[in-house]
């Protein structure tokens, strides 16, 4: 038997040749095979190797056990996410409603539209127009396609301009309004958008309302003499027939 000392702590550590590994009883350091391929000199010491540090596998438990609680984390949020988006489809209040197609109409022989003024132009095509007077009406065709219109570009202020004359024919006259306004907001110099606002003002008999769209639509455009026709009349409802004779 050789007696061993310790390299890390210094004490005494009786081994036999041929034993795979032993710890020193001090301070737990071990010793890796003593049986070298050449054999030991009297009283030559082993290299002796401390054993591997339990917080290896502890750090990399660790580390699994935070990805594993990272998944569940994601997976629990997903899991959420998926049943407000169901609860908001079963409810009527889903989120990508507004982006999804509301055109389902078609015309024998024309392609598909793509584009915001293609849907513009197609709600042309399903405009009808009376032959005894020549009044135009939109059907549920010319609406879905400026709906489409809209969705696609929500800066078409054309498509705002011709559905809320939609709204108007159907005397829907707050939604028509609220398109005459969006189309306004879009191109604030359209003078157009004035003219047929005022429209529905005067329809509503909101005549003051009436004449600061008229009169705006003159400051925009005032070599349009239907925009004086209209302020006449206007200037006639509220008595102020001083500025009717003037125009």
């Amino acid at each position: 038997m050789n007696k061993l000392i310790c390299q890390k702590c210094g004490g005494e550590i009786s081994n036999e040749f041929g034993v795979t590994l032993v710890y020193c009883t001090n301070c737990g350091a071990g010793v890796q095979s003593l049986q070298p391929e050449k054999p030991v000199a009297f009283g030559q010491v082993p290299k002796l190797v401390s054993p591997k540090s339990p917080t290896n596998n502890s750090s990399s438990n660790s580390k699994m056990a935070r990805y594993f609680l990272g998944c569940l984390g994601l997976g629990a949020i997903l899991l959420l996410a998926l049943g407000i988006f169901g609860y908001w489809s079963w409810s009527g209040k889903n989120p990508l409603a507004k982006f999804t197609k509301q055109y389902n109409c078609t015309i024998t022989g024309e392609p598909e539209p793509e584009t915001s003024e293609d849907y513009y132009n197609r709600a042309g095509k399903h405009i009808e127009i009376f032959s005894d007077n020549g009044v135009t009406s939109l059907n549920d065709c010319a609406f879905a396609a400026l709906d489409e219109a809209i969705r696609l570009n929500p800066n078409n202020a054309n498509a705002f301009l011709l559905r809320g004359y939609g709204y108007r024919q159907k005397k829907q006259y707050d939604l028509a309004l609220a398109d005459y306004g969006k189309a306004i907001e879009i191109e604030p110099k359209a003078s157009r958008s004035y003219y047929l606002r005022s429209k529905i003002y005067l329809e509503k008999e909101t005549f003051e309302k009436a004449l600061a769209d008229v009169s705006e639509a003159i400051r925009l455009k005032p070599n349009d003499e239907n925009y004086y026709y209209d302020r006449v009349f206007i200037y006639r409802k509220l008595g102020r027939n001083d500025l009717a004779e003037a125009d």
